[in-house]
C-alpha cells in the first residue's frame, strides 16, 4: 500500500507558470494539495491480495462425523465470517482442473532415523495428488537448516528418489525455518496452482532461526495448505481446546493469535496444520501412514474451494469461520484465519537457495463442529 508521485521539474514548472497570477497559483497548490489528500486516503482503502485482487481463497472440507466427504453443496449452503462478519461466498466449481504444487519437507535431523525408514514411499503415495501430468513435487530436507534436495518436477520418480536418498543429518530440527522455506518455495509457483505442503517433522522446534509468530504469519498470508505428519507423536493439545472462539463478538483477534502461539509451543506440526484448513496426521508405521495419505487423497479432491471479497479489508489479523447454513450435522474444516501486511518480516530467515520470499497472500480453516 503505497503512493508514488513523480514530478517532473520542467513539465511542473510550466504547467505552474501557465496558471497566471499570484493568487491563481495559491489556488492551484491549495487544490492540488486537496487531490493529493484525496489520492491519500483513497489509496488506504486499496489493500490488495492474490496477485493484485482482494480475494480471499478459503478452501473448505465438509464431512459427517464419519470422516466421509458431503458432496453436491452449492454456494448458498455456505456462510462466511471474516471478524464476525457475513460475506459474500463464491464457489469454485472448476477445482479438479488446477495444477497442484507439493513440497514435501522431511525432517532429517534429530533422532530422524526411525522415521525415514517410514517414508521412503512417501514420494509414490502421492501419486493421486500430481501423478499425471496433475502437478510437480520439490523436496526438502531439513535438520539445523532446511536444504532443497529436489526442486519443482512433474517426474514422481525422480522426486521419490530424492526423498529415498535422504540420510540422517544433525541433531537440530529447525521445523518453523523448513516451513518458512517451503511456503517461500510454493509461492514462487504460478497463482493458479493449489499449493500444498507435506510436512514429517517431530513436534517441536529445535534450533530455527525464525520465531514462532513470523512463520505463523507467513501461513496466514500463503494460500498454502499444510499436511502433517509426525511419527509416534502422543496425544497433544488441541487447538479447539486453547482458541479463543472466532463466534464471539466482538471477535478476541489478540486472544487468537495468542492461543496459536501457545499450540505451537506444544506442537508445531498440528497447529500449522491445522490453521492452514489442513490435517494432522500422526503416524507410528509405514502402514499407517499409507492409511492417513489416503484419506488426504480422498479429501483433497472433495474440498470446496470457496472463497470472498471482504466487505471491509483492514491490515492486520483476521478471523474466518466457515459454516453450512443448510445442515448442522457435519464437520467443517477450513482456516482460521489470514493476515493482511504490507511486507513479510524484515528479519525472516535466509537460507541456502531460499532467496527473497515473494509476497504471500491469506488463508483460511475453521470447523464449525470441531474436528480434532
Amino acid at each position: 500500500m503505497s503512493l508514488t508521485i513523480i514530478l517532473e521539474p520542467a513539465s511542473s514548472s510550466r504547467l505552474i507558470t501557465e496558471v497566471g497570477t499570484k493568487q491563481d497559483r495559491c489556488q492551484f497548490a491549495a487544490a492540488l494539495a486537496v487531490l493529493l489528500l484525496a489520492c491519500l486516503a483513497g489509496t488506504a482503502q486499496e489493500i490488495t491480495l492474490h496477485g493484485g485482487t482482494s480475494v480471499v481463497l478459503v478452501p473448505t472440507l465438509v464431512t459427517n462425523i464419519a470422516g466421509e466427504p458431503i458432496y453436491r453443496l452449492s454456494a448458498d449452503d455456505f456462510a462466511i465470517y471474516d471478524n464476525g462478519v457475513s460475506q459474500k461466498v463464491h464457489l469454485d466449481e472448476n477445482l479438479q482442473g488446477a495444477q497442484t504444487s507439493v513440497v514435501v519437507a522431511v525432517q532429517k535431523g534429530h533422532s530422524a532415523g526411525e522415521t525415514l525408514d517410514k517414508v521412503r514411499r512417501l514420494g509414490s503415495l502421492l501419486y493421486p495428488i500430481v501423478g499425471d501430468g496433475k502437478g510437480e513435487v520439490a523436496v526438502v530436507a531439513f535438520d539445523d537448516k532446511p536444504e532443497l534436495k529436489q526442486d519443482f518436477t512433474t517426474n514422481l520418480d525422480q522426486a521419490s528418489r530424492a526423498i529415498d536418498q535422504i540420510a540422517p543429518g544433525s541433531y537440530g530440527c529447525a521445523v518453523l525455518d523448513a516451513i518458512a522455506f517451503s511456503i517461500a518455495k510454493l509461492d514462487s509457483r504460478p497463482p493458479g496452482n493449489r499449493k500444498v505442503l507435506f510436512l514429517v517433522s517431530a513436534a517441536n522446534d529445535d534450533g530455527s532461526k525464525a520465531t514462532t509468530p513470523e512463520v505463523l504469519r507467513r501461513i496466514e498470508r500463503s494460500n498454502v495448505l499444510i499436511y502433517s505428519a509426525t511419527y509416534s507423536q502422543t496425544a497433544a493439545s488441541k487447538i479447539g481446546e486453547t482458541l479463543a472462539d472466532p463466534a464471539d463478538h466482538p471477535v478476541n483477534l489478540l486472544g487468537i493469535f495468542s492461543s496459536l502461539l501457545r499450540s505451537a509451543k506444544e506442537n508445531v506440526p498440528q497447529t500449522v496444520a491445522e490453521m492452514s484448513g489442513g490435517e494432522y496426521l500422526p503416524f507410528h508405521d509405514e502402514k499407517s501412514l499409507e492409511q492417513q495419505l489416503a484419506g488426504v487423497n480422498n479429501h483433497f479432491f472433495n474440498e470446496y474451494l470457496l472463497s470472498f471479497t471482504p466487505k471491509k479489508l483492514s491490515l492486520g489479523q483476521h478471523s474466518l469461520r466457515v459454516v453450512v447454513s443448510s445442515r448442522g450435522d457435519v464437520v467443517v474444516t477450513a482456516r482460521t484465519g489470514y493476515w493482511v501486511g504490507e511486507t513479510l518480516p524484515k528479519d525472516e530467515p535466509q537460507t541456502a537457495g531460499a532467496g527473497k520470499s515473494p509476497q504471500i497472500p491469506p488463508v483460511e480453516q475453521h470447523p464449525q463442529q470441531e474436528k480434532r
